[in-house]
This record gives C-alpha cells, structure tokens and sequence, in this order.
C-alpha cells in the first residue's frame, strides 16, 4: 500500500484565538483591580443609614476596628500618635476632611474620644462613613 506523500508547509500561528483570550485577559484583571480599589481598607462592618448621601470624599481616614484599635490611612497608630499627627495635618491643611469609619460592634466609647481627639487637634471638618440600608 503506498501513502500519497503530504506537503505539511509551514507551521501557522492563529492569531484570532490569541486576541479573545487577550482581550479576555484584560477584562478580568480590569474587573479585578476595580473590585481590589477597596482592599487597602480595613474590613469593617459599617453602621447603616436609611437617607444616606454617597460622596467621594479625598481626605485622611481614621478607622476603628472591633477591636477598637486605631489606624490611620490603613496603618495602625496609637492616640497619641494620631493626636500628633492630626495636629500637624490640620496646621498644613486646615480645611482638610478626616473620614472616620467606624465599626459597628466597636465601644460607642471609642468613638465619641475619637471626635474629641479630632477636635483638640483642630480638625474642623469630619465626615462619618456608613453602609446604606435597603
């Protein structure tokens, strides 16, 4: 039996299927570095509000944890330190905005010392962070 010899060319590449999986690629990581923006921040169970006005709000953040320990920006820092350094944001900038997020099982304690820690420092403008009720 003979085999008819096969001319088999040059070996192609398909580009098509290349590009979908790129462009599948580049959604995927777009979708997960959108839903990654939040992960700097700490986990943190958020009082609701009803009538709550959403608003991107550019400014320092203070969060306590259930735990009720302190940070700064995502950072941990003590009273003191957030006294000091509060202290020298509000001289540089005394119209900057201090976003506090709290959580809800934290000491109503903590919170109230956190507003008056803000106002010995000087800081005139503090916004409060909640999740919204359905």
């Amino acid at each position: 039996m003979r085999f008819k010899a096969q001319d088999e060319g040059l070996p192609q590449i398909m580009v098509i299927p290349m590009i979908d999986i790129m462009f599948f690629l580049l959604v995927f990581f777009m979708i997960a570095t959108v839903n990654m923006s939040d992960a700097g921040t700490l986990p943190l169970k958020l009082a609701g509000m009803q009538n709550l006005q959403t608003n991107k709000i550019d400014g320092l953040t203070v969060a306590v944890d259930k735990d009720n320990q302190l940070f700064l920006n995502g950072g941990q820092i003590s009273g003191e330190q957030l006294l000091t350094t509060m202290q020298k944001a509000a001289v540089s900038n005394p119209e900057m905005i201090v976003v506090l997020r709290i959580d809800k099982n934290s000491q109503f304690y903590s919170t109230s010392d956190i507003i008056n820690l803000l106002k010995r420092a000087g800081v005139k403008r503090i916004a409060l962070a909640a999740e919204k009720r359905s």
